[in-house]
């Protein structure tokens, strides 16, 4: 028995509408979600991620991820991602989990970086938070070299002043 195959011009809307479909709805399934990972699953990932990891050797005793880092624009911060089971999570995140109790991020939360280093992925460096307080986190990365400068978070930055 022989299938029916309808060849349909690369060109034509069809063929991109079924084609970026496809794309679309692979995507989302293999899109990270992280409250469906079970504490076991979260530490086999990070367990995976430390396996992957060299000393910095800077003041704060950083642990840097070798995966490789999302591809981005020239001139921002990529984070590393590991892959388990065919779906990508990125290191900081499963990492700040840990020092959660393996809980994931609430909603608006994200993995702020208290070393300032990007690929660090030391559980005690990391915590979750709003977006608003991990971009005010600049200024600490910025001038909390500065003698008179004190950090104005809590947990406050590893680079500053309490």
């Amino acid at each position: 028995m022989v299938d029916v195959v309808e060849v349909v011009d690369a060109g034509s809307p069809l063929f991109r509408r079924t084609k970026s479909s496809h794309f679309l709805a692979r995507a989302m399934e293999k899109k990270a979600s992280y409250s469906r990972l079970s504490k076991s699953e979260v530490k086999a990932i990070y367990e995976q991620v430390k396996r992957h990891v060299t000393p910095s050797g800077n003041k704060f005793g950083c642990d840097i991820s070798n995966y490789a880092p999302v591809k981005v624009k020239s001139g921002e911060r990529s984070y590393s991602q590991v892959r388990f089971k065919s779906i990508k999570y990125h290191c900081h995140i499963i990492a700040c989990m840990i020092n959660r109790d393996c809980r994931p991020p609430s909603n608006g939360e994200e993995a702020s970086h208290l070393c300032h280093t990007v690929n660090c992925v030391r559980p005690e460096h990391l915590t979750f938070e709003s977006g608003d307080v991990n971009k005010s986190r600049l200024c600490c990365r910025l001038f909390g070299h500065l003698p008179t400068y004190r950090c104005p978070h809590t947990p406050s930055c590893l680079n500053a002043s309490a």
